[in-house]
Protein backbone atom coordinates (compact mmCIF):
# COMPACT_ATOMS: atom_id res chain seq x y z
CA UNK A 1 0.00 0.00 0.00
CA UNK A 2 2.48 2.30 0.91
CA UNK A 3 4.73 1.18 -2.39
CA UNK A 4 1.07 2.35 -4.11
CA UNK A 5 0.98 5.94 -2.67
CA UNK A 6 4.45 6.83 -3.04
CA UNK A 7 3.81 5.95 -6.84
CA UNK A 8 1.03 7.71 -7.22
CA UNK A 9 2.71 10.74 -5.67
CA UNK A 10 5.42 10.71 -7.96
CA UNK A 11 2.81 10.91 -10.93
CA UNK A 12 0.79 14.05 -9.14
CA UNK A 13 4.16 15.70 -8.59
CA UNK A 14 5.01 14.86 -12.43
CA UNK A 15 2.07 15.89 -13.58
CA UNK A 16 1.94 19.33 -11.41
CA UNK A 17 5.29 20.33 -12.48
CA UNK A 18 4.69 19.77 -16.39
CA UNK A 19 4.37 23.37 -18.09
CA UNK A 20 5.62 24.37 -21.63
CA UNK A 21 7.53 23.00 -24.25
CA UNK A 22 10.42 24.71 -23.11
CA UNK A 23 9.93 23.23 -19.17
CA UNK A 24 12.68 20.69 -19.18
CA UNK A 25 13.38 18.42 -16.04
CA UNK A 26 16.68 19.36 -14.05
CA UNK A 27 18.71 17.19 -11.59
CA UNK A 28 19.00 18.01 -8.05
CA UNK A 29 22.16 18.87 -8.00
CA UNK A 30 21.72 21.34 -11.02
CA UNK A 31 19.23 23.33 -9.28
CA UNK A 32 20.98 23.02 -5.93
CA UNK A 33 24.71 23.91 -7.71
CA UNK A 34 22.75 27.01 -9.32
CA UNK A 35 21.35 28.13 -6.31
CA UNK A 36 24.64 27.71 -4.25
CA UNK A 37 26.74 30.07 -6.91
CA UNK A 38 24.15 32.21 -6.86
CA UNK A 39 24.65 32.81 -3.00
CA UNK A 40 27.94 32.85 -3.46
CA UNK A 41 27.75 36.24 -6.31
CA UNK A 42 25.51 37.71 -3.47
CA UNK A 43 28.64 37.40 -0.62
CA UNK A 44 30.70 39.79 -3.52
CA UNK A 45 28.41 42.89 -3.67
CA UNK A 46 26.64 45.43 -1.47
CA UNK A 47 23.13 44.41 -1.99
CA UNK A 48 19.27 44.31 -0.46
CA UNK A 49 16.67 41.58 -0.41
CA UNK A 50 13.07 41.99 0.35
CA UNK A 51 10.87 39.09 1.19
CA UNK A 52 7.13 39.42 1.77
CA UNK A 53 4.87 36.22 3.33
CA UNK A 54 0.97 36.12 3.26
CA UNK A 55 -0.26 33.74 5.60
CA UNK A 56 -4.03 33.07 3.79
CA UNK A 57 -7.17 31.65 4.75
CA UNK A 58 -9.01 31.55 1.44
CA UNK A 59 -8.88 34.75 0.03
CA UNK A 60 -7.94 36.89 3.37
CA UNK A 61 -4.71 37.48 4.37
CA UNK A 62 -4.93 36.49 8.03
CA UNK A 63 -1.11 37.80 8.61
CA UNK A 64 1.47 39.52 6.85
CA UNK A 65 5.21 39.71 7.21
CA UNK A 66 7.65 41.74 5.55
CA UNK A 67 11.29 41.13 5.91
CA UNK A 68 13.65 43.90 4.60
CA UNK A 69 17.55 42.63 5.00
CA UNK A 70 20.43 44.73 3.90
CA UNK A 71 24.19 44.12 3.39
CA UNK A 72 26.66 46.91 2.48
CA UNK A 73 30.43 45.70 2.13
CA UNK A 74 32.35 44.40 4.08
CA UNK A 75 31.31 44.27 6.92
CA UNK A 76 27.77 46.38 7.58
CA UNK A 77 23.86 44.49 7.96
CA UNK A 78 20.27 45.80 8.26
CA UNK A 79 17.40 43.59 8.94
CA UNK A 80 14.14 44.47 9.90
CA UNK A 81 10.85 42.68 10.17
CA UNK A 82 7.50 43.89 10.57
CA UNK A 83 4.11 41.72 11.20
CA UNK A 84 0.83 42.77 10.81
CA UNK A 85 -2.18 40.45 12.08
CA UNK A 86 -5.71 42.59 11.10
CA UNK A 87 -5.06 45.94 12.61
CA UNK A 88 -1.92 45.32 15.12
CA UNK A 89 1.60 45.77 13.93
CA UNK A 90 5.14 44.59 15.44
CA UNK A 91 8.34 45.84 14.22
CA UNK A 92 12.10 44.38 15.05
CA UNK A 93 15.34 45.59 13.94
CA UNK A 94 19.26 44.66 13.78
CA UNK A 95 21.86 46.18 13.07
CA UNK A 96 25.45 44.78 12.70
CA UNK A 97 28.43 46.92 12.16
CA UNK A 98 31.95 45.04 12.21
CA UNK A 99 31.82 42.84 15.40
CA UNK A 100 28.88 45.08 17.33
CA UNK A 101 25.42 43.96 16.79
CA UNK A 102 22.23 46.24 18.14
CA UNK A 103 19.18 45.35 18.19
CA UNK A 104 15.35 46.48 19.61
CA UNK A 105 11.57 45.35 19.17
CA UNK A 106 9.63 48.10 18.17
CA UNK A 107 10.65 52.01 19.52
CA UNK A 108 11.86 50.09 22.11
CA UNK A 109 15.74 51.53 23.51
CA UNK A 110 18.41 49.89 21.54
CA UNK A 111 20.44 46.87 22.94
CA UNK A 112 24.07 46.35 21.80
CA UNK A 113 26.07 43.02 22.26
CA UNK A 114 29.70 42.35 21.40
CA UNK A 115 29.89 39.47 18.96
CA UNK A 116 33.51 38.65 19.64
CA UNK A 117 33.91 35.20 21.13
CA UNK A 118 30.29 34.44 20.67
CA UNK A 119 29.30 31.43 18.89
CA UNK A 120 26.83 30.92 15.71
CA UNK A 121 23.97 28.39 15.75
CA UNK A 122 22.21 26.56 13.02
CA UNK A 123 19.06 25.55 11.88
CA UNK A 124 18.09 22.04 10.69
CA UNK A 125 15.51 21.39 7.52
CA UNK A 126 14.18 17.93 8.07
CA UNK A 127 12.54 16.63 4.65
CA UNK A 128 10.13 13.71 4.45
CA UNK A 129 8.47 14.57 0.91
CA UNK A 130 7.45 11.62 -1.00
CA UNK A 131 7.77 13.15 -4.15
CA UNK A 132 10.86 16.16 -5.43
CA UNK A 133 10.70 17.64 -9.10
CA UNK A 134 13.37 20.12 -10.48
CA UNK A 135 12.82 21.56 -13.75
CA UNK A 136 14.33 24.67 -15.44
CA UNK A 137 12.54 27.35 -18.37
CA UNK A 138 13.57 30.12 -19.99
CA UNK A 139 11.30 33.03 -18.28
CA UNK A 140 11.63 36.85 -18.01
CA UNK A 141 11.52 39.66 -14.95
CA UNK A 142 10.72 43.14 -15.37
CA UNK A 143 11.74 42.80 -19.06
CA UNK A 144 15.26 40.99 -18.02
CA UNK A 145 16.00 37.66 -19.83
CA UNK A 146 15.85 34.85 -17.00
CA UNK A 147 16.20 31.23 -16.26
CA UNK A 148 13.62 30.12 -13.55
CA UNK A 149 14.59 26.88 -11.76
CA UNK A 150 11.56 25.27 -9.68
CA UNK A 151 11.61 22.70 -6.85
CA UNK A 152 7.98 20.86 -6.31
CA UNK A 153 7.34 18.21 -3.53
CA UNK A 154 3.86 16.89 -2.67
CA UNK A 155 3.62 14.89 0.90
CA UNK A 156 0.46 12.90 2.35
CA UNK A 157 0.04 15.11 5.58
CA UNK A 158 -3.00 14.62 7.99
CA UNK A 159 -4.67 17.32 6.00
CA UNK A 160 -4.44 15.24 2.67
CA UNK A 161 -1.63 16.34 -0.23
CA UNK A 162 0.49 19.01 0.73
CA UNK A 163 2.56 20.88 -2.15
CA UNK A 164 5.54 23.07 -1.74
CA UNK A 165 6.33 25.06 -5.02
CA UNK A 166 9.67 26.91 -4.79
CA UNK A 167 11.09 29.09 -7.84
CA UNK A 168 13.84 31.18 -8.21
CA UNK A 169 14.68 33.30 -11.54
CA UNK A 170 18.69 33.64 -11.92
CA UNK A 171 20.31 35.97 -14.58
CA UNK A 172 22.44 35.08 -16.98
CA UNK A 173 25.42 36.12 -14.91
CA UNK A 174 23.45 33.67 -12.05
CA UNK A 175 22.64 36.66 -9.99
CA UNK A 176 19.27 36.09 -8.18
CA UNK A 177 16.46 37.77 -10.05
CA UNK A 178 13.04 36.73 -7.91
CA UNK A 179 11.80 34.37 -5.59
CA UNK A 180 9.04 32.91 -4.74
CA UNK A 181 7.52 30.13 -2.42
CA UNK A 182 3.97 28.86 -2.66
CA UNK A 183 2.67 26.09 0.32
CA UNK A 184 -1.19 24.62 0.53
CA UNK A 185 -2.91 21.44 -0.11
CA UNK A 186 -3.34 20.23 -3.52
CA UNK A 187 -6.73 18.63 -3.84
CA UNK A 188 -8.59 21.05 -3.87
CA UNK A 189 -5.73 23.57 -4.73
CA UNK A 190 -5.60 25.83 -1.54
CA UNK A 191 -2.66 28.31 -1.32
CA UNK A 192 -1.71 28.44 2.45
CA UNK A 193 1.01 30.96 2.47
CA UNK A 194 2.99 32.41 -0.33
CA UNK A 195 6.86 34.42 0.19
CA UNK A 196 7.77 36.54 -2.52
CA UNK A 197 11.39 38.11 -2.43
CA UNK A 198 13.15 40.74 -4.60
CA UNK A 199 16.68 41.50 -4.84
CA UNK A 200 18.63 44.36 -5.86
CA UNK A 201 22.23 44.97 -6.34
CA UNK A 202 24.84 47.62 -5.40
CA UNK A 203 21.93 49.78 -3.48
CA UNK A 204 22.34 53.48 -2.54
CA UNK A 205 22.21 52.90 1.35
CA UNK A 206 23.77 53.65 4.29
CA UNK A 207 24.10 51.41 7.51
CA UNK A 208 25.58 53.15 10.36
CA UNK A 209 25.58 51.90 13.78
CA UNK A 210 21.85 54.09 16.09
CA UNK A 211 22.40 56.78 18.30
CA UNK A 212 22.01 56.14 22.21
CA UNK A 213 19.18 58.39 23.18
CA UNK A 214 21.30 59.87 25.52
CA UNK A 215 23.68 61.19 22.94
CA UNK A 216 20.63 62.18 20.70
CA UNK A 217 20.09 64.47 23.51
CA UNK A 218 23.30 65.67 24.74
CA UNK A 219 24.15 69.59 24.82
CA UNK A 220 25.79 70.92 22.28
CA UNK A 221 29.48 72.76 23.18
CA UNK A 222 30.09 75.89 22.09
Amino acid sequence: MKKRIISILVLICAVATAGSAQTKQITSNEYFTSNSKAHSLMSERSWRMEMKTDTLNGASIVKSITKTHERLLPDRERFVATEKIGDKETRSELIRVGFMEYRRENNEPWISKDLRGSGGGGIGNSGGFACIQHTEEADAVGGIPARKLRQYSIEKTSEGLSFDDMAVWLDSNGFFLKSERIKGLLEPRTEKSRSVVTYEYEPNIKIEAPIKESESKAPVKS
